[in-house]
């Protein structure tokens, strides 16, 4: 779903070559005209916070509470990912920015790290 390069992490998600569609993560055939011509596509880094939402109670590995948001990105994607952005700051159409970071744990304690977005750097 991400892949890291040396200039910053990135999503990964697909193109239609028949209707142009994006998506994410990437998919085997397209859901708009249902081709299977899907090439992938590195995805915008920055986007706009369309909605989120506080988690109170979340699955065993996941530290609560957490915030959780959509962010549209230029490409007509709408990702779903946690946030590192104060409850406080949040509004809808702030900027942000792709990074990586801890996204639940093992049994053990152990981070996993997954895609995460936060505020742009002014």
């Amino acid at each position: 779903m991400w892949r890291e390069r040396s200039d910053g992490p990135v999503l990964v998600g697909s193109r239609c070559s028949a209707c142009g569609l994006s998506t994410f993560p990437e998919r085997a055939f397209c859901r708009r005209c249902w081709a299977d011509s899907m090439e992938p596509v590195e995805l915008s880094r920055t986007g706009r916070l369309y909605t989120w939402t506080t988690v109170h109670a979340a699955q065993p590995g996941y530290r609560t509470p957490y915030v959780l948001g959509y962010v549209d990105l230029p490409e007509g994607v709408r990702v779903l990912a946690p946030l590192d952005v104060a409850e406080a700051d949040l509004r809808v159409g702030l900027a942000l920015t792709l990074c990586l970071g801890p996204v639940r744990y093992e049994d053990d304690g152990t981070d996993v790290t997954g895609y995460r977005f936060q505020t742009v750097a002014a």
